[in-house]
């Protein structure tokens, strides 16, 4: 059961329809999710929703494999 909590506003839009989800909130009205750690810890212009966060990794992730791949293709070529 999602819980209005009205110690945090949202990073993102400012707004104060927050559901809290444990160790996350959630905006209703911008529909971003962010961890409360991060809102406590960093300045409010620092702070990434949780789907921004696992974008990042997965580009990361994504060009740490195409290099890898372009490793052994050069490997095989010669």
């Amino acid at each position: 059961m999602k819980k209005t909590n009205k110690k945090y506003t949202c990073p993102r839009c400012k707004g104060l329809n927050i559901q809290d989800l444990g160790k996350t909130i959630e905006c209703e009205d911008c529909q971003l999710e962010f961890e409360k750690f991060d809102i406590e810890n960093l300045d409010r212009d620092e702070v990434l929703a949780v789907k921004e966060k696992l974008a990042f990794i997965k580009g990361i992730k994504s060009n740490s494999d195409e290099k890898r791949l372009k490793s052994k293709f050069k490997k095989k070529k010669r």
